[in-house]
């Protein structure tokens, strides 16, 4: 596609084109907002610029406590942080991290996933990155007891008895 220069752009095309960008966002917002994870965009700060409805659910709390707060200060949990400043250091995106957290008093286990975007204007400064926080509940899963053995049924029924037992034939001899 060949671009004109921006003196030539006629104002119904740049309105079209920031139509088009505004879809766009709307698309990839309705797509975020309805992934079952909790996603968070974190700055090189560790300040959340953005999250889903579910990031803020996960965390029991609302969107009004988490935007532009640290994420240390909701989550406290000193492994994610170390991780999330490892990742903003190395450019390395990281996965499967536990975490065992307690959220107004109770204990949560999250599992976590950090990745590492580039940054909008193409630079490789680590000032401009962007990381990606997904988080999930990890359910406590209750131990399973045991099978409870039943004896076998003294008259197993008609299709496991099949009744007396043919009579042999007589010899012959």
């Amino acid at each position: 596609m060949i671009r004109a220069d921006r003196e030539n752009w006629k104002a119904r095309e740049v309105t079209r084109l920031l139509a088009l960008v505004d879809t766009e966002r709307h698309y990839y917002q309705e797509i975020v907002s309805g992934l079952p994870s909790g996603v968070a965009v974190v700055g090189a700060d560790l300040r959340i610029t953005s999250v889903n409805s579910r990031f803020w659910e996960v965390l029991g709390l609302t969107s009004e406590d988490v935007l532009g707060r640290s994420l240390a200060s909701i989550l406290p949990a000193p492994e994610l942080k170390r991780r999330l400043e490892d990742a903003v250091a190395t450019g390395v995106s990281q996965r499967d991290i536990l975490l065992e957290v307690s959220m107004a008093g109770v204990p949560r286990s999250l599992r976590a996933a950090i990745s590492v975007l580039k940054p909008s204007d193409g630079t490789s400064e680590e000032g401009g990155k962007t990381l990606l926080l997904v988080i999930d509940d990890v359910p406590s899963i209750a131990p399973v007891a045991p099978p409870v053995s039943t004896p076998p049924p003294s008259n197993p029924g008609p299709l496991l008895n099949p009744g007396p037992a043919p009579n042999p034939a007589p010899a012959s001899n």
